[in-house]
């Protein structure tokens, strides 16, 4: 069951594109369990943009990408928005065609996770993306595969707009470690974006998690900081997005130039639990013990 919509004001006013610029495609980065799911699909449900939906991605498995995006420009041009709020460790489950979605197998087909290997194709992974039919609006994608490839998607799409967001540390580490738990990870596989930068030593679970987090945040940060200016850039936090989701989508609304949707689709009522420690004593402490590790080898 996902979270409840209610309504509320309208974003504030957001500059329209000019008659000679692309819109964005925007990424969304961070590492896992920060609230990126959430906030790709606030965004993709308030604001009057693009994103790979269901459909977009099982044309994109067929190699159909850029017609899916072309298709989805016009479907998701709407008033309501898609009202798809459920998810399951970053994936929307059930078959509604329009619900927001990672794309990994079209974004997996042209960045390899492995990132010493060089991109596959990246110029058809361009033309794909900027397959927009009419539609004027931003494109939204969120894969934290991309945490890694922000350098070549920067050069790569000029336009392209980051959201990097982030979260309290240890909050992100217990839900990374209770999500382990759940999927049945062994602790010594990682899950999810895996650093650029191995870590210094063997590590077990703990260390492994706060090392993932700790340096993809800074990856991140650094990367962004280097390759694109400020105006193409921006950091929201996850408890910004608890405290106030609607205040946040004003403010995203003005960077992605995107007006909202004209019917006020709802926003969701935010589960707040997740800001509350669940691990047990010992387990915070390693966490903790493994979190100060990780922010001080340097």
């Amino acid at each position: 069951m996902g979270p409840r919509c209610r309504e509320t004001d309208s974003e504030g006013p957001s500059r329209p594109l000019g008659t000679g610029e692309s819109p964005p495609v925007v990424f969304i980065v961070g590492p896992p369990r920060t609230g990126s799911t959430i906030l790709f699909q606030l965004i993709t449900h308030r604001l009057r943009v693009r994103y790979p939906d269901k459909l977009t991605c099982r044309l994109a498995a067929r190699g159909l990408a850029g017609l899916g995006f072309r298709i989805g420009g016009w479907l998701q041009n709407n008033d309501r928005g898609h009202g798809q709020f459920s998810s399951r460790y970053g994936h929307t489950p059930g078959f509604h065609l329009f619900a927001p979605d990672e794309c990994g197998g079209l974004f997996g087909r042209h960045f390899p996770r492995d990132v010493d290997r060089a991109p596959r194709r990246p110029h058809a992974f361009r033309s794909a993306v900027r397959s927009r039919g009419r539609a004027r609006h931003p494109l939204v994608m969120k894969n934290l595969e991309a945490d890694n490839w922000i350098p070549a998607l920067a050069r790569l799409l000029p336009e392209s707009r980051f959201i990097h967001i982030r979260r309290e540390w240890f909050f992100c580490g217990q839900s990374i470690l209770l999500a382990r738990r759940a999927e049945r990870i062994s602790p010594e596989r990682d899950w999810g974006p895996i650093p650029r930068r191995a870590p210094p030593r063997f590590v077990g679970e703990h260390e492994r998690v706060a090392w993932q987090i700790v340096e993809l945040d800074r990856q991140v940060e650094a990367d962004l900081s280097r390759w694109l200016p400020p105006e193409r850039r921006v950091t929201v936090r996850y408890e910004e997005l608890l405290a106030a989701p609607a205040a946040l989508t004003s403010r995203l609304a003005r960077f992605l130039s995107s007006p909202a949707r004209r019917r006020r689709a709802g926003v969701p009522a935010l589960e707040r639990s997740s800001q509350r420690r669940r691990l047990d004593r010992a387990d915070a402490e390693r966490l903790t013990d493994a979190l100060r590790w990780a922010a001080d080898d340097r």
